[in-house]
């Protein structure tokens, strides 16, 4: 058995507990694979408000932990006073953000084979947000789909990545993702509108803002885009056709209202460089860029250059197959920011 420590802190401290097992069990390998890591920034920082970004199928996604150094401080806690640090897991992880609401629990069935116990320092954060109690790790997470009912004025961009390495398989996935997270929102010219971008060594504008003014259009239009399918992620392209071409302005539907960009990508840009300019310029004239990155060639660090706000407003998904457990994240940030 291994006992969880489950922690309900409302300050945002980093802990080190060690955990040590004769052998690793079935829920302890499930919740390996459902880590969530809640980022280290610079604790002493006097804007810092905390904020994670979940990764989901460590088993697909494994190098997202910070093992940074850490000091004695703040009430004989220990936490790290510095700058995320990623690096490799290269043990189980157990941490508040996987165990949210999976308080302990005994499970002396038959063990994981060939895995050996973890004997090991293994960080966990906890944030001002309160946890909540499910049963076990395969139930922490809710793929019901939440709708946003905040009432507001939102211009919502989805750039949807088309490039040769996502494959006709994985392109229906997301472009179904896509298709359903609209659908949490009241859509209309006095509500939420969304446009779609998709793009590789090509961009290609899908719809504007002001094109489907019902829920099933927009939906019907999204979920049947054409996988184009060529080779090439030129991210900056699709920022830049945004800001260039103005998509945001009356003359493509948009409002005096709140402007998101919704960036998906399998993997690096070819023009990480471009990539970050493009972003900022947008990110100058007052758009929120959310980053959603899936698979296990995504680059974390361009991932938080394109976001507005790296501390919360990156999603990643081990896989395309993984995308809905990232859904709910993604519409409460994305609801918060319309």
């Amino acid at each position: 058995m291994v006992k969880i420590m489950h922690w309900s802190l409302s300050s945002v401290v980093g802990l080190y507990f060690v955990l040590s097992s004769p052998s690793i069990y079935a829920l302890d390998y499930v919740a390996e694979k459902t880590v969530a890591y809640e980022e280290y920034p610079d604790y002493a920082a006097p804007t810092y408000e905390g904020g994670e970004i979940p990764v989901y199928d460590v088993a697909n996604n494994p190098q997202y932990v910070d093992y940074g150094n850490v000091k004695p401080d703040y009430n004989g806690l220990d936490y790290a006073n510095k700058e995320p640090d990623y690096t490799p897991i290269k043990d189980p992880v157990y941490g508040d953000y996987v165990y949210e609401g999976y308080e302990d629990y005994e499970d002396s069935t038959t063990p994981k084979p060939t895995t050996k116990a973890p004997t090991t320092t293994t960080k966990a954060t906890t944030t001002t947000k309160t946890t909540t109690t499910t049963t076990t790790a395969t139930t922490s997470r809710t793929t019901t789909q939440v709708p946003c009912t905040k009432k507001s004025k939102a211009d919502i961009f989805f750039t949807l990545d088309s490039s040769s390495s996502i494959g006709p398989e994985n392109w229906k996935l997301q472009r179904q993702f896509a298709a359903e997270t609209t659908q949490a929102f009241t859509i209309g010219s006095n509500d939420v509108q969304f446009g779609t971008l998709i793009f590789n060594s090509e961009v290609f504008k899908i719809h504007d803002l002001n094109t489907f003014s019902s829920k099933s259009a927009l939906y019907n239009a999204i979920s049947n885009i054409t996988y184009s399918n060529l080779s090439g992620t030129y991210t900056y392209r699709a920022l830049r056709k945004i800001r260039e071409d103005k998509l945001f302005s009356a003359q493509y539907g948009g409002r005096m209202t709140s402007r998101i960009v919704i960036v998906m990508t399998d993997g690096e840009s070819t023009d990480k460089v471009k990539t970050k300019d493009e972003a900022a310029l947008l990110k100058k004239e007052g758009v929120t860029i959310l980053a959603v990155g899936i698979g296990n060639e995504i680059n974390i660090t361009e991932l938080r250059d394109i976001a507005s706000d790296p501390a919360k407003n990156v999603f990643i998904a081990g896989s395309y197959q993984m995308l809905n457990l990232i859904k709910n994240d993604l519409l409460t940030i994305t609801c918060e920011k319309a």
